[in-house]
């Protein structure tokens, strides 16, 4: 039997962009798949009024506030939870579907052991964004493959992009929903890592892509405020001792150095600082009050 899919469409204040992002959805040759636009706390009624204005397969919920990505992810994993779906494919608004085979082509690569599937994720100039992510945890660094590692067959990678990801609702039943402290930066990757310590695998599809426009919801101060903390809070979730000890190290004498110079000329080298001095702070705090460095690597129930 064909696997039942479901789609969860992550809304805020964008009702532009994920009219866009719906509109793109009929191309798909599957097409009509149940749909939830996820209004994930806007306060603007957008979600209902989507629904209302595309119909039947699309419904919508608004979340009583902005819980940032992974909430609203998470509503959708309960929805597709409750509708007994065996995939839910997440998408950012801010992204458009072109490949009318991409929901077959990512459920072809899903097997029991796979608990997401991601597609190629491209800038809206046709360059890639992502093909997959890997990680090195004695530093804390991530980043993107800017090309397939094997162009014609999936693969395993550490973790993948969070603007289109397929989410088997079983495994997320077993691991947990995305962590709702990061709000936005490194929800994704803390979440393949916690699914491949669980014995799964997070697998690209290069034979099909998506283009992700990666609007900016916040001033880059931020940005690179919640970059900093949840690169932190990462290690502290998932890190050994060790890991954590060099990973902080590195941040304190390279990493953070080379962005307050490299801040020179942009947004400034006192801003740079704060965000910086915000992000440490943030965690020496959270270490404070609950009387411990290292933290559990769990997620909410779906």
């Amino acid at each position: 039997m064909a696997p039942t899919i479901v789609i969860g469409i992550l809304t805020w204040h964008g009702y532009d962009l994920t009219k866009a992002c719906l509109e793109s959805l009929k191309t798909l040759s599957d097409w009509p798949i149940p749909t939830l636009v996820v209004d994930n706390g806007s306060g603007t009624g957008e979600g209902v009024r989507l629904a209302q204005e595309f119909g039947p397969p699309v419904e919508s919920i608004e979340l009583a506030e902005d819980g940032g990505v992974p909430t609203g992810y998470n509503a959708a994993m309960r929805w597709a939870s409750d509708r007994h779906a065996d995939y839910v494919l997440l998408l950012n608004n801010d992204t458009i579907i072109s490949d009318p085979a991409m929901i077959r082509l990512l459920a072809a690569a899903a097997t029991d052991r796979v608990a997401a599937v991601g597609p190629i994720v491209r800038d809206p100039d046709g360059a890639v964004h992502s093909a997959g992510g890997f990680l090195r945890m004695w530093k804390a660094r991530s980043d993107h493959f800017k090309e397939a590692q094997t162009p014609d067959r999936p693969y395993s990678a550490e973790w993948l992009d969070g603007p289109c990801l397929l989410v088997s609702v079983d495994a997320a039943r077993r691991i947990g929903g995305l962590e709702p402290t990061y709000f936005l930066y490194w929800e994704e990757l803390d979440w393949c890592v916690r699914a491949r310590h669980a014995g799964y695998q997070c697998v690209v599809q290069p034979l099909t892509s998506i283009t992700h426009a990666r609007s900016s919801r916040d001033p880059s101060a931020e940005a690179r405020y919640l970059m900093l903390r949840n690169q932190i809070l990462f290690m502290r979730r998932n890190g050994s001792f060790s890991q954590n000890l060099t990973s902080f190290t590195w941040l304190i004498l390279a990493r953070i150095p080379k962005q307050l110079v490299r801040s020179v000329g942009r947004e400034g080298l006192g801003t740079a600082l704060r965000a910086a001095s915000r992000g440490i702070a943030w965690n020496l705090a959270l270490a404070l009050r609950r009387r411990r460095w290292r933290l559990p690597a769990d997620g909410p129930d779906i």
